[in-house]
């Protein structure tokens, strides 16, 4: 392993570089879904653009994750902001709502890989005891664009337009890739032989790992209930005449909660991470249900800083446990496999979720997407709190089963 300075300078350099990204990524979508409500004034459109957008993830993300085991991860990461740059320039050429959503539906194609060749790099730049750090750090820096992006678009689309917000996020996506291009490290193990075109491994590997398998169910569960609130918060919104900045304070606050539990999330280790995923993962479905609940504004607020803070807990506590667990080879995939299988939860809850906005209006759909990311937790709750004791039992037995 290369000097610990040169170690920490890789992290923040990747840390740099997705807060950037993060942060233009979450000011466009944020204007293109404000902008296609205010347009259309439909929840179907509404659910339209973000299932073609966050709900990308389920279809391409083993392919994206085979992309970062077969070539060199650091390339891989370049092209793919490369190529998001190029569709969200493209995005500030066009005025048709339809256009607009295919070429952010392409954006997020191009971004897949970045995310799982990333998150698989990083027991290579760091040592296991450093994992947690790590992820935080990363975990942090992503939360940070949460908290700046949404409120950022939100406000810009009413002075500038959107067309400069989706300009602002093809630089961000350039700067991205220039600072990936500067960090040094090895981002995969030595290998005598490139991995083979096994799309599939990283899910095969996920369904049969015990501890994979429950967080994927478990975060099957909050996708399902938290993408029914997604297409809630511009009417949710709309009912407090908050306006758009009131649609980005609701994005944002979920960002500084998640910041703030990624932060919590570095007293956690390999022993403690389990049982950290699942209380954190608890707090998601409890705390959206109080959003329902609330009858202020500033209640909404807070109750999405819980949310947030579980997530970031979670997310945290999740990372670790994949990556102390899947061996390099197989990695990015892994993380990929681990993405689509969770962004169904996704692609599920937006096919519903007009006719439940219909039926429940913003709040209702608030509790029950609540509920409904409760509703996994007690059945894998044995499964996590044991793990800590049983951790050795999971460990593939020959790399060559899952590559």
């Amino acid at each position: 392993m290369f000097p610990s300075t040169q170690m920490t300078t890789a992290v923040r350099r990747l840390a740099l570089a997705r807060l950037i990204s993060v942060t233009g990524s979450t000011a466009a979508f944020a204007a293109l879904s404000y902008v296609v409500y205010q347009r259309t004034h439909s929840a179907t459109w509404l659910a339209a653009t973000l299932l073609l957008t966050f709900g990308t993830v389920a279809l391409v993300a083993p392919a994206g994750g085979a992309v970062g085991d077969r070539f060199d991860r650091k390339r891989v990461m370049i092209a793919s902001h490369l190529a998001a740059a190029a569709t969200f320039a493209a995005m500030a050429l066009v005025d048709a709502v339809g256009l607009l959503v295919l070429l952010a539906f392409a954006g997020a194609i191009f971004e897949t890989s970045f995310g799982s060749s990333s998150a698989a790099a990083i027991p290579n730049l760091v040592p296991k005891e450093r994992l947690t750090w790590a992820n935080s750090t990363l975990e942090v820096a992503g939360q940070m664009g949460f908290l700046i992006g949404p409120l950022t678009g939100g406000a810009l689309v009413s002075l500038v337009g959107v067309r400069l917000v989706f300009l602002g996020n093809a630089a961000s996506f350039l700067a991205s890739a220039a600072l990936c291009g500067t960090v040094t490290g090895r981002f995969s193990a030595v290998r005598e032989h490139r991995p083979e075109w096994n799309v599939l491994a990283g899910v095969r590997f996920l369904l049969r790992h015990r501890i994979l398998r429950g967080i994927a169910i478990i975060y099957f569960g909050i996708n399902l209930g938290i993408g029914i609130t997604m297409v809630a918060n511009v009417p949710l919104a709309d009912s407090f005449q908050v306006g758009s900045f009131g649609y980005g304070a609701l994005i944002a606050v979920w960002g500084g909660g998640s910041m703030l539990g990624a932060l919590v999330a570095r007293k956690l280790n390999s022993q403690s991470e389990p049982v950290g995923f699942i209380a954190a993962c608890a707090l998601v479905g409890v705390a959206a249900t109080g959003v329902g609940a609330s009858p202020w504004f500033s209640l909404v607020l807070l109750a999405l800083v819980l949310m947030g803070l579980g997530d970031g807990i979670a997310a945290v506590a999740s990372a670790g446990m994949l990556q102390r667990l899947v061996p390099d080879p197989v990695r990015s995939r892994v993380v990929g496999g681990l993405g689509s299988f969770v962004s169904i939860g996704l692609v599920c809850s937006y096919l519903v979720a007009a006719p439940v906005l219909s039926l429940l209006g913003a709040r209702g759909s608030y509790v029950l997407g609540g509920v409904v990311a409760l509703a996994p937790i007690p059945l894998l709750l044995r499964t996590f709190v044991r793990s800590h004791t049983e951790r050795g039992s999971d460990q593939p037995t020959s790399e060559v089963d899952v590559v």
